[in-house]
């Protein structure tokens, strides 16, 4: 009974098929896309070839482009500017639509941010040892306390209560100078009542605190001069109504970030980078045996 019902169903689909296709020849035949394509034949003249003249080349100058008016000239108000190279500048106002006047005045010109940064520098270390007089064993050592701005003579194992140090060591050592001869360069041992540290310091060489080091940062027109030493984040300078504020350091770089707040004006932030060329940080080092008897320069440390 099944197999009847799909033969049934068979036939009337082939039925509506021929239907179909009767219904579609008489409706006017295929359609357009089947029907067969025709050349076209193309009639006239020979192609002929036209001469085109000799086309010499020229520069021209542009004129410079016209500034669009931002409503700091007053001439200018109301003016629409279109050029080659000048988009013209408009506004939308909601009362009177579109217009060349901005619809608020033009922020003023950023002040200079009136600071710069020099380098990282280092402190000296508040005693320095500028010679001797006498024989190695009994000298007279003549020294400085940087902090205080005083020279004063000092003797072996003799303590100095004033400047708080006590030298234990004295030697002199043999050293190529500038000009190639040999001279005596003295070399002292100290112990530092203040840090209870004992120093070396070689003679009328600096000493240089290489733990010791600071950003040098100076003030810049239209501000008075003056220089900042800087070591930690947050520390703060006031120049009349203008506060500087350190907000970054990094020491690798170099660099300092700052930022700048003054009434009435825009808050500004920079970056700061050196300026000037690092200065000599390398600390004085007590001449080695080696270097010595070789009558070389005494060696230095290094940071």
């Amino acid at each position: 009974m099944k197999n009847y019902y799909d033969k049934v169903l068979f036939l009337l689909g082939l039925i509506l098929l021929g239907l179909g296709v009767g219904y579609v020849f008489m409706k006017g035949g295929l359609p357009a896309g089947t029907a067969p394509r025709i050349n076209p034949v193309l009639t006239g003249g020979a192609y002929e070839a036209v001469p085109v003249s000799n086309v010499t080349a020229e520069s021209a100058t542009w004129d410079p482009a016209p500034d669009q008016y931002d409503g700091t000239d007053t001439t200018k108000a109301g003016i629409w500017v279109y050029s080659v190279f000048t988009p013209p500048k408009i506004w939308w106002d909601t009362t009177s639509g579109w217009t060349a006047e901005p619809p608020k005045p033009p922020k003023p010109p950023k002040p200079p941010f009136g600071l710069h940064f020099d380098n990282i520098a280092y402190r000296l270390y508040r005693i320095q040892f500028h010679g001797y007089l006498g024989s190695v064993d009994k000298p007279i050592l003549q020294l400085e306390d940087t902090s205080t701005k005083t020279f004063f003579n000092a003797k072996l194992n003799e303590d100095q209560p004033n400047a708080g140090i006590k030298v234990t060591g004295f030697k002199v050592v043999l050293v190529t100078g500038a000009d190639g001869g040999i001279i005596h360069v003295g070399t002292l041992t100290m112990i530092d009542d203040r840090t209870h540290e004992t120093v070396t310091l070689t003679e009328n060489k600096p000493l240089i605190l290489p733990n010791d080091r600071y950003f040098l940062l100076e003030t810049d027109s239209p501000l008075p001069s003056q220089n900042w030493e800087v070591t930690k984040v947050g520390e703060t300078l006031d120049v009349g109504d203008v506060n500087f504020k350190i907000v970054g350091l990094d020491y690798n770089a170099p660099s300092v970030t700052v930022d700048r707040t003054q009434p009435n004006q825009e808050d500004q932030s920079e970056t700061l980078t050196p300026t000037a060329a690092a200065a000599d940080v390398t600390p004085s080092a007590t001449p080695s045996a080696d270097a010595a008897s070789a009558a070389t320069p005494p060696a230095t440390g290094s940071n």
